[in-house]
């Protein structure tokens, strides 16, 4: 009996089945899911409270990873087209854009007329 079949009968009797790969990535998306839910509580509680002042520069939002906090931070500092945006980044221009599409999806960036400016978090 080949190696294989063995493995496969040995599962089939313990249950031992392999996690599956992609519950890694539904489980990132159920936390970039919650993530954006935090935020969009956190600006409803700030809309209603009053503000005692503004701060000078808007804190980046937590939970975002060294490539994304990347991103934001240039688009804070006045970088506003995709195409400057990879120009900048040092980033392959695909990963660039995923991850553009991913911060507009969790709301920490949006598109004005074809620029990119920060969202409301």
């Amino acid at each position: 009996m080949p190696e294989q079949a063995v493995q496969q009968a040995f599962r089939r009797q313990t249950g031992d089945y392999p996690k599956p790969a992609a519950k890694s990535a539904w489980e990132d998306i159920r936390r970039r899911e919650a993530q954006a839910e935090q935020r969009r509580a956190a600006v409803e509680k700030a809309k209603t409270e009053p503000q005692a002042s503004a701060p000078a520069e808007k804190p980046l939002p937590e939970g975002l990873n060294q490539d994304e906090t990347h991103i934001v931070t240039l688009v804070r500092d006045g970088v506003s087209t995709p195409e400057e945006l990879i120009d900048r980044c040092g980033l392959p221009a695909p990963r660039v854009m995923s991850l553009v599409t991913m911060l507009e999806m969790d709301g920490i960036l949006r598109r004005e007329k074809g620029r990119l400016i920060l969202g409301t978090w």
